[in-house]
């Protein structure tokens, strides 16, 4: 995308896979305008300068619940460059896994500065609520940056440190009433717990059986001996919705066996 003395306003937008000779893989902005960008994607661009978005000359832009990752360079900032007299305001976002040959996530000039609060930065970024944590994307190698929580809701290092780090003020607050997330993506706390999990042994498979929960789009199922494990790592095995039901083969007879299912969406 390119704008020259104008003003972009992009919601939602998926910026992917895009290359640059020069400046701004993703995005180039240049002389003037306000630019407002929220929940976008910028990811895998690539060019010489601001693999992700460049800003030249009195342009500014405000980045909200952005995800910028992935982007490359061959001189400075994989992630935002920005030169000349351009002020750009960062908030609730996450620029993590650029690659530059210098500062490979921001950059600014000596005339320009960043205004960067409840981001998370690699690298560090000074600011009011900034982190600098792996954002722990579900799978960036094949364009899924969502963000996870394999033990959700245990409150552990499976959780991503972007979920209910963004703004605290309720205006800012996710679709499922929580905290913001960081990022373009937040991850739904709203799924209910599966409480009505049935086990039925048929020769030997154990049979799990429970019912729908709104709006989830798979479970995921996890086994123990021990009835107080917590769900980590890959799950035994996944159902997509509407499936409510799977077998367990070659259950061995008298072993102590106990599953947890958890909702995706």
């Amino acid at each position: 995308m390119y704008g020259i003395n104008s003003t972009l306003q992009l919601t939602g937008n998926t910026i992917v896979n895009n290359w640059a000779l020069v400046h701004g893989g993703g995005i180039y902005l240049r002389y003037g305008g306000y630019s407002a960008i929220e929940k976008c994607l910028i990811a895998g661009n690539e060019s010489e300068n601001g693999g992700g978005v460049y800003m030249y000359n009195h342009s500014d832009a405000e980045f909200v619940n952005c995800t910028i990752a992935d982007n490359t360079v061959s001189g400075w900032a994989g992630g935002i460059y920005t030169s000349t007299f351009s002020y750009p305001v960062v908030m609730n976002t996450i620029v993590f896994g650029n690659g530059a040959g210098t500062y490979p996530n921001l950059f600014s000039s000596g005339d320009d500065s960043f205004t960067v609060s409840f981001s998370d930065i690699e690298g560090g970024w000074l600011g009011e609520g900034n982190i600098d944590g792996s954002p722990l994307f579900a799978d960036p190698l094949n364009g899924d940056y969502n963000l996870t929580w394999a033990n959700y809701p245990a409150a552990d290092s499976t959780k991503s440190p972007c979920i209910d780090a963004g703004n605290p003020q309720a205006s800012y607050n996710d679709p499922d009433g929580t905290r913001n997330d960081m990022g373009a993506f937040y991850f739904d706390q709203s799924l209910p717990a599966i409480t009505d999990l049935q086990i039925e042994i048929s020769g030997n498979d154990a049979v799990l059986s429970w019912s729908p929960v709104t709006s989830a789009l798979e479970y995921r199922i996890y086994s123990s001996p021990s009835p107080y494990f917590e769900p980590g790592g890959e799950p035994m095995m996944i159902i997509n919705a509407p499936d409510t039901s799977a077998a367990i083969s070659e259950v061995i007879s008298e072993q102590n066996l106990f599953f947890k299912i958890i909702c995706g969406n």
